[in-house]
């Protein structure tokens, strides 16, 4: 698995409407699922939880093999 990338060192590729979904981690300490979509629109969009400011995300792991999307 990735390691966890800092805010302050590199943001991840802007995010089509539901596209580019990261993990990321919160000051709180929690892990959610999210996605960056830029200064203008209002940087991260945090899926399930709004609280906490976005430290460090990193890019969601890959399927389980033999699984369908």
């Amino acid at each position: 698995m990735s390691e966890w990338i800092s805010v302050e060192d590199r943001l991840p590729e802007i995010a089509e409407w539901s596209g580019n979904r990261v993990l990321v981690y919160t000051e709180e300490g929690s892990i959610h699922t999210g996605r960056y979509e830029g200064e203008v629109a209002g940087d991260w969009v945090d899926l399930y939880n709004d609280s906490g400011e976005i430290t460090h995300w990193m890019p969601l792991p890959e399927k389980p093999l033999g699984e369908e999307q």
